[in-house]
């Protein structure tokens, strides 16, 4: 999947269930739990059970864009510890299909017509 954001963006705290592989390709990021920094060109390689926040530097001049190849899902890791989110294939095209039915336009992943019917179905379980 790309990730595309904007300056000071986080995506939350989170943990893997399965491998990340990460190429970025615009902008700077860095895990908030570290002091390293990723830059345009730096691969990264994220364990299964890892936990991390993922924070885009608010001094960049432009998007930071992230290639991503993930294996399993996020599971989001609330600060109350009261459960969690998650998000994987499904749901990140359930929220998909839902965003492209309210601007009224053609999801460009969901091109086929029986996949749309699927993730429609699915979205109204």
């Amino acid at each position: 999947m790309n990730l595309k954001a904007r300056p000071g963006a986080v995506l939350g705290k989170h943990r893997n269930t399965g491998t990340v592989v990460g190429h970025t390709l615009q902008g700077k990021w860095h895990y908030k739990e570290t002091d390293w920094t990723a830059s345009a060109g730096h691969f990264t390689y994220e364990t299964p059970g890892a936990e991390h926040t993922i924070e885009v530097l608010k001094d960049n001049t432009e998007d930071t864009i992230l290639l991503l190849n993930v294996w399993g899902s996020l599971e989001f890791v609330h600060a109350s510890s009261k459960g969690t989110a998650v998000l994987d294939f499904i749901s990140a095209a359930r929220l998909q299909h839902a965003a492209c039915k309210k601007l009224n336009m053609e999801c460009p992943f969901l091109a086929r017509e029986h996949s749309a019917k699927q993730i429609q179905a699915s979205t109204e379980l």
